[in-house]
């Protein structure tokens, strides 16, 4: 069912996609838990859909909960959480809150800025 509310998502049949992602968020919430590595790649899933349908205020409190999950699952230099981090940043740009944007998207490169300064400095 996840490969389907996928499809829906890259097809632009959004609705269909956050009903499918709420069914599929709530079944492996009940059986694996909010933390669990696939439930929280759902939620993530579900927060983008929300966002495409303007439902921001969902899609800002579930992609802080799937980072924050994440954050304690992966790390905060972990890729998917990068991915999760730069999503609540895009929720916030089209909420009009570049402000908050900009400050959540710093707050959470300078975790991994250490590597990411390296290798810039080291090319130039």
């Amino acid at each position: 069912m996840n490969h389907l509310a996928r499809v829906y998502k890259l097809q632009g049949r959004h609705d269909q996609a956050a009903k499918l992602f709420e069914e599929i968020l709530g079944e492996r919430v009940k059986v694996l838990g909010f933390d669990d590595f696939d439930t929280l790649a759902t939620a993530n899933n579900l927060g983008l859909v929300y966002k495409a349908l303007h439902r921001f205020p969902e899609a800002e409190e579930l992609l802080q909960r799937t980072l924050s999950g994440r954050e304690k699952l992966l790390g905060g230099d972990n890729p998917d959480t990068l991915v999760t981090a730069n999503n609540l940043a895009f929720v916030y740009q089209a909420m009009g809150n570049t402000s908050k944007q900009r400050n959540y998207t710093i707050a959470h490169w300078r975790d991994s800025s250490g590597t990411l300064e390296k290798s810039i400095q080291s090319r130039s």
